[in-house]
């Protein structure tokens, strides 16, 4: 008999699994920033309150770089405990608390990325501008939000259109990730099953990977920063394809000695 999981369950199991994650990943990143700016000190003129509001103003890209490697570390765990893949093989239905929970997480990103972030940033350069700093690594993330560059995108010329169209890309990059983080999790999960170690592991490394590309990506090419979410959304669809495609090979060779 199929059974379908109460979507409420799964919910609040996958968003508390990403919860830990997040405070971890929150907490590891936050410390990096402390250190570049514990390192720069010295080439700051600012007062020491400046200082901390210099830091505080790091807090929301710090986030947005938290989301996709939380999702991706969180759920992972989270599908292990609830043995998602054989609550699908029994109700296929109990894939929408998945999606719910990736579409959640999505949506805070994106509302983080693109309209808290646009005035941390500008606030930031007004910042620097009253402080002198040479070393410290300052963030590059546009001032405008995607329906201001949407706007600028219909007045442009051709060159600048191109110029816009891509930065606007660039907008969706994280909050996708975490949909493609999701897809990743679930993938993983599917493959190792119980194994749960090698799945943690496998997603640890990937996310560490991820961050690494999108942190420093952008310095070669703003395309590079697409990457880790193609690789993620292939790696996904190309797991899942051969698990179930080994189900349904299993299945049909139980169905033939049942009959013979």
């Amino acid at each position: 008999m199929d059974t379908e999981i109460p979507t409420k369950d799964i919910t609040k199991k996958l968003l508390g699994c990403f919860g830990f994650a997040f405070l971890f990943i929150f907490l590891a990143l936050t410390a990096n920033e402390i250190i570049l700016l514990v390192g720069s000190l010295s080439n700051l003129n600012g007062a020491l309150s400046q200082i901390i509001v210099l830091f505080l103003y790091r807090i929301p890209y710090v986030i947005v770089m938290s989301t996709p490697l939380a999702a991706c570390i969180g759920f992972v765990n989270g599908f292990l405990d609830l043995n998602i893949s054989d609550k699908l093989s029994q109700n296929i239905r109990n894939i929408v608390p998945v999606i719910y929970s990736g579409i959640i997480i999505a949506a805070f990103t994106y509302i983080i990325r693109d309209f808290i972030l646009p005035i941390t940033v500008r606030n930031l350069r007004d910042l620097l501008s009253t402080i002198s700093i040479n070393n410290i690594r300052t963030v590059t993330t546009s001032e405008i939000n995607s329906i201001q560059l949407l706007r600028m995108i219909k007045e442009a010329n051709d060159d600048e259109k191109s110029r816009y169209i891509l930065e606007l890309s660039i907008k969706f990059i994280l909050p996708l990730g975490v949909l493609f983080s999701t897809l990743f999790a679930f993938s993983i999960s599917v493959i190792f099953d119980q194994r749960k170690k090698a799945a943690l592991c496998i997603c640890i490394f990937s996310s560490a990977l991820y961050w690494l590309i999108f942190a420093y990506g952008g310095n070669i090419s703003s395309i590079i920063m697409w990457v880790p979410n193609i690789l993620f959304l292939f790696i996904s669809i190309l797991l899942i394809y051969i698990k179930f495609k080994k189900k349904s090979q299993s299945r049909n060779c139980q169905e033939d000695s049942i009959k013979h």
